[in-house]
């Protein structure tokens, strides 16, 4: 089975599944109801389930899971109660902007950016329930965000760039839990950042793209 969004002109942009045949094709759920748009995003699938970051119009956008029956669709977790959400439409990152939900599983467990007002925007994770889901670590202490990005599964861990106090924009890796989330390397020496970016999996490593230097003038 894949799941994917689709748009149509009655339930809007909403989850979609399919095995690759006509007639197994159908809408998985109209999450937002009626012509509004439910935009499921970050799709990703884990421990026998499927994770995404949807809106439903009461809840704002937040952590959705899903078996693939609209029976078996719900919220997983209203983190920011109300009409606020957990995920950022666009990234208030200062480097790039993402329109896309930030949702990578690695086995049992998933990692996302996370909002919160006393946070910012940090490192949360997920093993698809509601007791397991919640703020990893605070890598920016504060209501600075760290902004972690560009997560790549590499094994039973996931890889990714965050911006610290002390060591700027640089690597890191974590394996779900706070003990197993740290700083990989700092690539541009101290403060400075390495804006390491466009990783990708290759012969059990990483390739990435990174400034090891700050240039000026």
């Amino acid at each position: 089975i894949v799941y994917f969004t689709a748009n149509d002109a009655a339930t809007g942009v909403e989850l979609w599944r399919t095995d690759g045949t006509a007639a197994g094709t159908w809408l998985g759920k109209d999450i937002y109801p009626g012509p509004n748009s439910g935009s499921p995003a970050g799709l990703t699938e884990f421990a026998g389930q499927l994770c995404f970051a949807a809106q439903d119009g009461v809840t704002g956008v937040e952590l959705w899971t899903s078996d693939g029956t609209a029976e078996g669709t719900a919220l997983l977790i209203d983190a920011v109660p109300g009409p606020g959400s957990l995920f950022r439409g666009v990234s208030i990152d200062r480097y790039v902007e993402y329109n896309d939900a930030d949702l990578v599983g690695a086995g049992t467990f998933a990692v996302l950016a996370g909002v919160t007002s006393t946070a910012g925007e940090e490192l949360w994770v997920t093993d698809g329930t509601a007791l397991g889901t919640g703020l990893l670590r605070d890598i920016y202490p504060g209501e600075y965000p760290s902004t972690p990005r560009q997560f790549t599964r590499l094994g039973d861990r996931i890889v990714f760039s965050a911006e610290d106090e002390e060591h700027g924009l640089e690597l890191w890796v974590t394996d779900g839990s706070p003990a197993g989330t740290r700083r990989i390397t700092d690539i541009a020496p101290a403060e400075e950042s390495s804006y390491a970016r466009a990783m990708g999996e290759a012969g059990g490593g990483m390739v990435l793209a990174a400034q090891p230097e700050c240039c000026t003038g």
